[in-house]
């Protein structure tokens, strides 16, 4: 069940927040006489001394330190659905990372977007839950935290700009918030899956090959062996994602730049896949994509 991550997040993705230096002490942004954040982790609270937030295109990075070193982060988009949440400390190297849950991360972890104002660069979260030593399995060691913020935040650029993956699924938009995991593609001729999901129960896959996948349109169904978008829905019963059946789709890649350690892809999707729970045909309309994988 757990998936290769490359961690392509680090050179091109949007939010990438560093733990605070001790001079820092200050929030970042342009009006923060009203800015707060605390919570508490495994019932005890936390004293948030330097809190850093930072907002690239439409996803959030939100960091509170306190003064022994202990950090966590929020990662979230703009329409409210939550990326990940960070537990760590910077001064006890045996203290491990601990993060929220990987799959259907709205199930198991509460997170609620309460406010975001753009013009003045405010944003306010609430949240709470488990975040655990393996992040893909929710046997392994966790903590609990429950906390808010409001926070005053900066706009940042990203290295490669309009990374994103949405569409409509069943009439309703879906927009990721994960879209740097990447399987396959290591040597020539293999074929590469790029992995998109959010905190809901659906994920979106793509299927390339950097060989063969040019700019055009492909049709595809489930028997197709690439060139395709795959939906899959995480079933909390067996802890696993199913994929539905594709009876028709359609990908249009309509840029594919290759570079000397990465090629970004941009193109539209849509399919019809049948959904065994309602038994009945269910559709993903206005599929738009901008990803990044590396080369082999």
């Amino acid at each position: 069940m757990k998936i290769l991550k490359k961690y392509l997040l680090l050179m091109f993705f949007a939010v990438t927040i560093v733990g605070c230096s001790d001079e820092d002490n200050e929030v970042v942004g342009d009006n923060v006489s009203a800015d707060a954040f605390t919570y508490t982790l495994d019932n005890e609270t936390m004293a948030v001394t330097t809190i850093t937030a930072k907002k690239s295109e439409d996803l959030f990075a939100v960091s509170g330190r306190s003064s022994d070193g202990r950090i966590i982060e929020v990662h979230f988009n703009k329409y409210g659905n939550l990326k990940e949440v960070n537990t760590y400390s910077v001064t006890d190297t045996l203290a491990p990372v601990k993060t929220n849950y990987h799959y259907y991360k709205a199930n198991f972890f509460d997170f609620e977007l309460v406010s975001l104002d753009e013009e003045t660069k405010k944003v306010r979260v609430t949240f709470s839950g488990k975040v655990y030593e393996d992040e893909y399995d929710l046997t392994s060691e966790f903590s609990v935290v429950d906390g808010s913020f409001t926070v005053t935040y900066t706009d940042v650029n990203p290295t490669v700009a309009g990374i994103n993956v949405s569409a409509k699924i069943n009439g309703n938009r879906w927009y990721a918030t994960e879209t740097a995991d990447q399987a396959g593609g290591t040597v020539a001729g293999e074929n590469i899956t790029l992995y998109a999901s959010n905190d809901s129960a659906y994920s979106l896959t793509t299927i390339l090959n950097h060989d063969t996948t040019e700019v055009g349109t492909y049709d595809f169904t489930t028997s197709s062996a690439t060139n395709k978008v795959v939906l899959s829905i995480y079933e909390t019963a067996t802890n696993q994602n199913i994929t539905f059946p594709t009876s028709s789709g359609t990908l249009k890649i309509t840029e594919k730049t290759v570079g000397t350690e990465y090629t970004t892809i941009s193109g539209t999707f849509s399919l019809t896949v049948f959904n065994p729970y309602t038994q009945a045909n269910m559709p993903v309309t206005d599929g738009k994509f901008k990803r990044v994988y590396l080369n082999y």
